[in-house]
């Protein structure tokens, strides 16, 4: 049984950011702007989003972050049609939990990468202003970095 390009199971839930990063997140997107890709290497929101709570889980940092100091900055319209981000966030709720039945509660599934990613936001924040370059260069050389240290670490 195939899923349809249609599924969406996050499509009238909220996605939330700590309060404390809201203005991090936007500086680094262009979101509502015209800004440099090399100074704002998100073109959205949720792009910002997704990869600290790849990173987050990447570092195993979870942060549960208080209802009262959450941001929505978008609904989880913005994955239709976009099957693979749908099957990470499943995938990262089921190995959080250890749980594949997690799958049926996604409100459950988002709050799980909203906690990746609230611990996520600072680290990738961090490379973007670790060196001397444009955020994206020393993004880029940072993730490269991590990358490389991390199949070294298998390899031995």
């Amino acid at each position: 049984m195939a899923i349809s390009q249609d599924f969406n199971p996050f499509a009238n839930l909220a996605v939330h950011v700590p309060k404390a990063y809201h203005e991090d997140v936007n500086h680094y997107s262009s979101t509502f702007g015209s800004k440099s890709p090399e100074d704002a290497p998100f073109k959205r929101y949720v792009d910002f989003w997704l990869l600290a709570a790849a990173v987050g889980a990447s570092e195993e940092q979870f942060m549960t972050v208080d209802s009262s100091e959450r941001h929505e900055f978008i609904t989880g319209v913005v994955f239709q049609r976009d099957l693979a981000t749908i099957e990470f966030l499943f995938l990262l709720a089921i190995a959080h939990s250890g749980d594949p039945f997690v799958a049926r509660e996604p409100r459950q599934v988002l709050d799980i990468a909203e906690g990746y990613a609230a611990a996520g936001i600072p680290l990738v924040k961090e490379m973007m202003e670790t060196g001397h370059l444009p955020a994206l260069q020393n993004l880029t050389r940072s993730l490269v970095k991590s990358l490389a240290d991390d199949s070294g670490a298998t390899d031995g």
